[in-house]
């Protein structure tokens, strides 16, 4: 089982997993809103369910794939951006789901912090409607080599 210990854990962009975990911020409006402050920002965000946090994702990339990007295609109709269970979930839920965010910056070391946060948020979180760490994995394998 993998856990994640503060004294042993590498630093991402600086900062240890506990510093970065710090930093999620709740915009109000949820999924249902348009976050225009987003635009061209990178980083996780993350849908929170009476407390707990259900689906982590990223939005990291090219521009238009940033947060501001991913957040829309959840949000809109048509299912280009719902193509796995956890986009489908927010999709059918978003009125009642508290949407966070952990904006890594808009640069392309931003974009590469998002995808070097993913997997230690995911092991720490355990959120219940996202893919197993291990397919996640190989989808960031395969997407970004």
């Amino acid at each position: 089982m993998n856990h994640y210990h503060p004294e042993t854990e590498p630093l991402i962009a600086g900062k240890s997993l506990a510093t970065w975990d710090k930093k999620w911020v709740d915009l109000p409006g949820g999924f249902a809103a348009s976050h225009r402050s987003l635009r061209g920002m990178a980083g996780l965000f993350r849908a929170v369910e009476n407390g707990e946090t259900v689906v982590i994702g990223k939005g990291a990339g090219r521009l238009e794939n940033r947060l501001y990007g991913r957040l829309g295609d959840l949000r809109r109709e048509g299912d280009s951006g719902r193509r796995y269970e956890s986009g489908r979930f927010i999709h059918a839920n978003m009125d009642r789901l508290k949407l966070e965010v952990l904006v890594t910056g808009d640069d392309r070391e931003a974009c590469a912090t998002a995808l070097e946060l993913l997997r230690p948020m995911l092991i720490l979180h355990r959120p219940r409607e996202n893919a197993p760490v291990a397919i996640v994995d190989r989808i960031i394998r395969s997407a970004y080599q």
